[in-house]
């Protein structure tokens, strides 16, 4: 057996008999239903002088844990998986994700919800065991973003730069008040000296777009787009 289930067992000579079951008397009867629970069951059957014993053995079960690895975030583009792990042996096993079946020991997730994990012991019985997977986001390391300097050459915040550590990828645009673009730089390091066309420019606010892309690690990463209004005085 593979669980605790019922099973009669009968007399194979038609004829009335006394049955004992781990111990526990159960009369007179040609046959015997029982609900079995226990790992090794002992039946006893006794005809007068004779006896006669047999075992009804429940199999045990594999012990599979789950869970989820990685992140399962909207904005992720390489999605968060599922695995198992077992000392014991499984002749076969597939995750079931929504109304698909992976064979896949580690599949990879698109959305949160139930997943099931359904596997077969090498003696060919099925179990299932579920796992209830959740939107799992990264903290997200913010940038540092001043909102306004002054080129005035005073050796203070004479220059504008962005602080951030360990990105991808950076950008930077800053446009004046009638839209046009008067600086632009795909390099962190660079830094914007308040002047356009080698003329300083007047003071007032600056429309200031930042976009950068994070490392989260396990090969996902996050990218932000940020606006500010840069304050340039002197």
């Amino acid at each position: 057996m593979c669980k605790p289930d019922s099973v009669f067992i009968e007399n194979k000579e038609k004829k009335p008999v006394e049955w004992w079951v781990n111990g526990k008397y159960f009369g007179w009867a040609i046959g015997l239903k029982h609900y079995y629970t226990k790992t090794t069951n002992q039946v006893i059957i006794k005809y007068y002088y004779d006896y006669d014993t047999t075992y009804v053995f429940i199999k045990s079960k594999p012990e599979v844990f789950l869970k989820q690895e990685g992140f399962l975030c909207p904005w992720s583009v390489n999605k968060g998986f599922v695995s198992f792990s077992t000392a014991d042996s499984l002749s076969s096993f597939f995750w079931q994700l929504s109304n698909e079946k992976v064979f896949e020991p580690k599949p990879k997730l698109t959305k949160p919800g139930l997943v099931s994990f359904v596997y077969c012991s090498p003696k060919q019985c099925e179990w299932q065991q579920e796992l209830e997977t959740k939107d799992t986001c990264p903290e997200i390391r913010n940038c540092f973003l001043p909102n306004s300097f002054s080129p005035n050459n005073d050796g203070l915040n004479d220059t504008y730069k962005i602080e951030c550590e360990n990105l991808i990828e950076f950008e930077i645009r800053i446009f004046n008040r009638w839209g046009e673009q008067i600086f632009y730089t795909k390099n962190p390091n660079e830094e914007w000296d308040g002047t356009f066309k080698d003329t300083k420019c007047p003071l007032g606010l600056y429309l200031t777009t930042i976009k950068v892309t994070y490392p989260l690690g396990m090969e996902l990463y996050k990218t932000e787009i940020k606006k500010i209004s840069l304050n340039l005085i002197r």
